[in-house]
């Protein structure tokens, strides 16, 4: 697996951060905005792992609506923290990058 910097519990079994010789499936989506998109959101697996798109939209309207990107994206790193937690011994990581359109 090659996704890893400075992630010190997955270089114990393995995990580097240096892409390897093998070829791997990418999935490339090309998306067309329009005046109705109104926001994006780009995530991690440790953000979709345990919340689903449509409870991604559910939480970033709110904020949308009242303009409030970093209580957005704080609200959306502490639900998918609570999520793993419950789950899991181990969290992966939590990225997410959310980007509010005019």
């Amino acid at each position: 697996m090659s996704r890893s910097f400075g992630d010190q519990v997955a270089a114990s079994v393995g995990v580097i951060c240096e892409p390897g010789n093998f070829s791997l499936t990418k999935e490339i989506m090309e998306w067309e905005f329009t005046n109705e998109d109104k926001f994006m959101v780009i995530g991690s697996d440790g953000v979709f792992e345990f919340i689903d798109s449509s409870e991604i939209v559910e939480i970033v309207k709110d904020f949308y609506i009242k303009n409030d990107i970093q209580g957005c994206v704080e609200t959306l790193v502490e639900e998918s923290t609570k999520r793993w937690m419950k789950e899991e011994q181990v969290i992966d990581d939590i990225t997410v990058i959310v980007v509010f359109f005019d």
